[in-house]
């Protein structure tokens, strides 16, 4: 004969392993989306931090332009291809390498 106080036992523990069972079947779907939030989070983080330098680098690059003569010349010449009075700019055009499809062609049309 059985003691019912076994047969109890028995049920409990069946009961916690299907409330164990239910809180995973409610948890898990949870925790992948936090996982994912988190990542999103911290990608989120990088691309803040990145565009805090970079705007950073901007308010200074303003300051310089509203304050700094020689920065202005600089861009003035490399962005805009300014000049002083009376400079003359030379441009070197570079020849092409020895090795060059074009050349090595028409060499071959003139044969």
């Amino acid at each position: 004969m059985r003691k019912r106080g076994n047969d109890k036992k028995w049920v409990w523990v069946i009961a916690f392993v299907f409330l164990g069972g239910f809180l995973m079947y409610l948890l898990i779907p949870n925790y992948s989306t936090l996982v994912r939030y988190q990542e999103d989070y911290e990608a989120l983080n990088i691309q803040i931090n990145e565009l805090e330098k970079e705007n950073e680098n901007l308010k200074i690059e303003i300051r310089k332009l509203k304050t700094d003569p020689l920065y202005i010349e600089k861009i003035a010449r490399k962005e805009l291809g300014m000049t002083r009075q009376g400079e003359i700019i030379y441009r070197i055009t570079p020849t092409h390498p020895a090795g060059d499809s074009e050349l090595n062609d028409s060499a071959d049309k003139k044969e």
